[in-house]
């Protein structure tokens, strides 16, 4: 403070004026010249905006409003106005907008501007337009008893509880910014001759914007007391090499404040925070920085913001944005800060008016369900209401945990299951077998009255044990009873093969059940044995039709349902029937070669057995759930799909009991279930796809093609973590999904050996999938890549999934080897592997896209389908980098059948708005191609190139294929579910690291391992990049297969001694 300094600074680069003219005159230039320019306009433009603007973080993309400019610019917007006049609230909307420059192809550059409406937290109190100081929050909330919002039973006392530890440590990781302030005692002498300012400002010791971060010696971001030394003390003079460590001096940071700058502290057992270098300060010192209010997502919070994108919607956004953008140049225009000018020097001037651009709305797809012809697509949406599935997935069995308790308030859950089970056998969807599902939810179900991590964790466990002891062991007898069987899924370990079966209730519990598989699969259910023969027979049962019609039926079509016999005769047909006993019939289909066990004296045994393991029990978890509140939610999908293995399904009780229509409710639930039980042997599907008559997606249909997408969740604050997810579509019309999910230390890029295992594990699943066949063609969608991190997308992931395709299929065939084997190196390549499409889905800060005329129909958006790819796309669009030869050889080495296309490469890149908007503006998503081999090459004659158009065709009807809601979407849905399960698995993080709920770690970071450098050289320890799964870190097994968080939904097994056996899972799809 008060002082001059000496600084340095760099030239990084000097930009002729030619180059600006080149690039405007559209010229060819440099990706590296032209960026460079690009940033350095976007800096003079950001800088500009935080002369007179308010900013979060060091390089902010939103500007808001200085405080006393703020009413003004809510004008209109009633809630939010009064929120923001609310003095006595600890957050307050603010209105900004966001802004970049952009450098289109063609030689044009445009600055983009969008509305903004966060809530952050207080640090100015306001009086109608009336601005004073006021104190910024604490950390510490003495009246409340609260540290970071998490109650503390007593102030004076250390905080020894370790759940309260854990609670406040998560609680400030997740604040992004914090200020340290505090007042030095007076010093009268050194204040003579000082204004009341000067004392004021020099008394004052101010840090701001820091972080918490862990100490570099003690490795800890908190010690949980400032008096403790056992927790933490310092030497004051870290250069005293001359006095031996254990004789200095040691201070708590207590006594460090008390003897050398004269500060009692007022709350001496209560924690200190680590900023880094910075040090340890106490809690009393730390206020939150003037940052926006995370998990901004309260009722009020969310009306007040989605009222205000909804009146400033579509071209009512264009003329707010017009206005503000006016209203931030007068302010900076009043510190002198002429941004025009400034661009002027550059060659640029803002046209004051928006652009227009031309567009397309792209063809719909043709959907039909079972019942009726094709549905009526009203902008991107359709109806559920009594419609039956394309294709029924089956629910075998379930189980049921119930949070509600008793009230008199709320349907029960019984009521909600008996409405879920009628509407999901409307639409198709095959219910258990040979029971009433609800009073087998009425035995079966496990009520929890607490929100704790251990009773919500035994709940689950204890509903999950409850329906096998039900449906699998028979124990309420239901099924021998009434001479029946327990229909599910059954798998062969040893082929892969999974397909129906019929449980033959077991005398007591046990490891291993007898199972009957249909006739097509495994002929033989019994050995017999009679008059010292025996032989492999087939159960049949006898049964009377229509009172007088005797006939033998197969035990697949014989069932007990609503309390009658009903046999199929007719293949799809039931009818009534009367249960006269058993038979075992010959496969020579000769009267007197059936054995009738009443006439005959026989030994019968079933001929199939199978582990418990590899029969499905139960399908789904049903939780009945008071509210929305995310850390119940969490722990069930943890529990349910990490330590359990089974697919889980929230409905909300307030949400059910609130509907007008509950049929409507559980339609929504109904076609997620449809989805998420989907399993190689259903098949199923909500809804048919056509386009241009051809059944499926166009492109995708040509040739077995695998679509992924991949989406990266990070942890807020200085949560390290980042949960990786991906997903594949197993058939051509992108409705059946498989997914998998990995964890990292914190990165935007995904670490080579998870993409290596991720693009592994989807590629089995789709082999296993299709019979066999391996996908021929690859096309990824990315989520989340910046521009700046293109390079190393190229360098590491797509490098990995090609590594990865690569080992799937040498793996396949003995002795393998690549046509191109000189350059590949086993390292894969054009050549040898599927061909990859490469695509970036940017959905932040991209341009929007609104009608030049409000429409006249009800929505006030572009319709589904609007396409832009002209104009506005990024300078890098034509410059063929997607296709280049410097990554595509055109060199066809010997031994290969692959063909050339002989195309011209005019870019790829687009905007896409797929969905129907009726609130607040619709925003596209940027697709932008960084690889495209399928444009080049073709591995057969039915392959044709992925061009620009068919792209865009093919992205768009993938749109109409969400499983999971009657809805286009904004994202892919192999981007959307890739989406769902990260952040699924981001709630659930925290569990799974022994970090909340409990101390037992159920994953953690792979060991360092030297690199592998042949002995030439010294190898340094390279850092783990990713986590493992806790229980398989001693087995003797390939890392990669180590990374498997999810082993239920994998598609192999591992045995004891490390064998990998490949297998479908039950269920692989987890997020719908």
């Amino acid at each position: 403070r008060n002082a001059w300094f000496m600084v340095t600074l760099t030239e990084v680069s000097t930009i002729p004026r030619r180059i600006v003219e080149s690039f405007c005159h559209g010229r060819p230039m440099e990706t590296r010249q032209t960026e460079i320019i690009r940033q350095c306009l976007d800096i003079v433009q950001k800088s500009s905006a935080m002369e007179t603007m308010l900013a979060v973080g060091k390089s902010p993309r939103h500007f808001y409003f200085p405080l006393n400019k703020q009413e003004s610019v809510i004008k209109g917007q009633t809630d939010a106005l009064r929120l923001f006049q609310n003095t006595n609230s600890k957050e307050a909307p603010l209105i900004g907008l966001s802004q970049a420059i952009r450098f289109a192809e063609g030689g044009n550059a445009f600055a983009t501007y969008d509305l903004k409406l966060d809530f952050f937290n207080r640090e100015k109190l306001h009086v109608g337009t009336i601005e004073k100081k006021a104190s910024p929050i604490p950390l510490l909330d003495v009246r409340q008893s609260e540290i970071a919002g998490v109650k503390v039973r007593n102030l004076n006392e250390p905080i020894t509880d370790r759940d309260v530890q854990r609670n406040i440590e998560e609680a400030i990781s997740k604040l992004t910014l914090l200020h340290i302030e505090y007042k030095r005692p007076r010093n009268l002498e050194w204040e003579k001759g000082k204004t009341p300012e000067q004392i004021e400002k020099g008394s004052t010791f101010v840090r701001r914007n820091k972080k918490m971060k862990a100490d570099a010696t003690h490795k800890i971001q908190m010690a949980w007391a400032a008096d403790n030394p056992d927790m933490f003390s310092f030497a004051l003079d870290k250069d005293d090499t001359e006095t031996p460590l254990e004789n200095q001096r040691k201070y708590t940071v207590d006594a460090y404040y008390y003897e050398k700058k004269g500060i009692k502290l007022k709350f001496p057992h209560l924690p200190i925070i680590c900023m880094g270098r910075d040090g340890f300060f106490p809690i009393e010192f730390v206020y939150q920085a003037f940052s926006k209010k995370k998990d901004a997502n309260s009722s009020q919070d969310l009306k007040t913001t989605l009222d205000y994108y909804d009146k400033n919607a579509a071209t009512e956004s264009i003329q707010n944005i017009m206005h503000l953008k006016k209203t931030a140049e007068n302010l900076q225009n009043a510190r002198g800060v002429r941004m025009s000018d400034i661009l002027m020097q550059y060659g640029f001037r803002i046209e004051q008016e928006p652009q227009e651009v031309d567009a397309k709305v792209l063809p719909l797809p043709t959907l039909s369900f079972k019942s009726g012809g094709a549905v009526q697509l009203g902008d991107g949406s359709w109806n559920l209401n009594g419609v039956k599935f394309a294709s029924p997935a089956d629910m075998s069995s379930f189980a049921v945990v119930d949070f509600m308790g008793d009230s008199n308030h709320i349907p029960p859950v019984l009521s909600f299951l008996e409405n879920q089970f009628k509407v999901m056998d409307t639409h198709g969807i095959e219910l258990p077998a040979n029971i009433d599902p609800v009073a087998a939810a009425k035995i079966i179900k496990v009520q929890c009255k607490s929100g704790e991590f251990d009773a919500i964790r035994q709940s689950v466990i204890q509903a999950i044990d409850n329906a096998k002891q039900y449906f699998l062991f028979d124990r309420a007898g239901h099924f021998r009873n009434n001479n029946v069987w327990f229909k599910t899924l059954a798998r062969n370990n040893e082929t892969g093969e999974m397909a129906p079966c019929l449980v033959i209730p077991p005398n007591e519990p046990s490891d291993y059940l007898s199972i009957m598989l249909p006739k097509d699969v495994e002929w033989p259910t019994h050995k017999v044995t009679y008059n010292g023969v025996t032989e492999n027979l087939r159960m049949g049962i006898k049964v009377v039709i229509d009172l007088d019609t005797k006939d033998i039926v197969d035990p697949f079509d014989f069932r007990f349902y609503k309390g009658k016999y009903e046999a199929q005769i007719t293949p799809g047909v039931w009818q009534a029937a009367k249960f006269f006993g058993f038979m075992y019939l010959h496969p020579s289909g000769r009267d007197e070669d059936h054995i009738h066990p009443e006439q005959r004296q026989c030994h019968i045994t079933p001929m199939i057995s199978k582990s418990v393991s590899d029969i499905e029990c139960p399908s789904v978890v049903f939780a009945y759930l008071p509210n929305t509140d995310s850390s119940t939610y969490s722990i069930i999908k943890m529990v349910s799909m990490f330590v359990c293995g089974v697919q889980s399904q929230c409905a909300v009780a307030t949400n059910f009991a609130k509907q007008r229509n509950p049929d409507q409710y559980c339609s929504n639930i109904a076609v997620k279930l449809n989805t998420k039980l989907f399993s190689i042997c259903n098949r199923s599907r909500a809804w048919n796809t056509s386009f241009d008559s051809k059944n499926g997606i166009p492109w995708v249909t040509e040739t077995p093609t695998l679509v992924m997408g991949i989406y990266l969740s990070h942890g807020l604050g200085t949560d390290t973590t980042t949960c990786v997810a991906a997903t594949g579509c197993l058939d051509d019309g992108c409705m059946q999904m498989a997914q998998e999910l990995k964890v990292q230390p914190k990165s935007d890029i995904v670490g080579s050996l998870l993409m290596q295992e991720i693009t592994k594990s989807l590629c089995h699943q789709f082999r296993l999938h299709n019979g066999n066949r391996m996908p021929e063609r690859v096309l990824v969608y990315r989520e989340g890549v910046a521009d700046n991190n293109f390079g190393p997308i190229v360098d590491t992931e797509i490098r990995a999934i090609r590594q990865g395709l690569f080992d799937v299929v040498s793996s396949r065939v003995d002795d393998f080897e690549c046509p191109n084997q000189s350059l590949c190196q086993k390292k894969g390549c054009v050549f040898c592997t599927p061909t990859i499409t490469f695509v970036v889905c940017q959905s932040n800060n991209v341009p929007r896209v609104v009608p030049s005329e409000r429409p006249t129909t009800k929505s006030k958006n572009v319709p589904s389908g609007t396409c832009v790819d002209k104009l506005i796309m990024p300078f890098q669009n034509g410059m063929q980098l997607s296709t280049s030869e410097g990554k595509i050889s055109r060199e066809k080495p010997e031994g290969t059948n692959m063909q050339l296309f002989e195309l011209s490469d005019g870019g790829f890149d687009f905007l896409l708005v797929a969905h129907g908007g009726l609130k607040g503006t619709s925003k596209p998503i940027f697709y932008r191609t960084i690889l495209n081999e399928n444009f080049v090459w073709r591995k057969n004659e039915d392959s044709t190139p992925l061009t620009k158009e068919m792209l865009q065709q093919c992205t768009n009807c993938m749109n109409f294929q969400y499983g999971t809601a009657s809805k286009a979407i904004r994202h892919v849905p192999v981007v959307e579910y890739s989406k769902r399960l990260s952040n699924m698995a981001m709630g659930y993080v925290g569990y799974l690291l022994g970090r909340k709920g409990t101390s037992n770690s159920y994953i953690g970071l792979a060991e360092r391992e030297p690199d592998d450098n042949n002995g030439e050289h010294e190898a340094p320890e390279t850092g783990p990049d990713h986590y493992i799964n806790s229980d398989m870190k001693d087995r003797r097994i390939e890392s990669g297969l180590k990374t498997v968080l999810l082993p239920a939904f994998a598609p192999y097994s591992i045995s004891e001694n490390g064998k990998v056996v490949y297998r479908p899972p039950f269920r692989p799809h987890l997020s719908a």
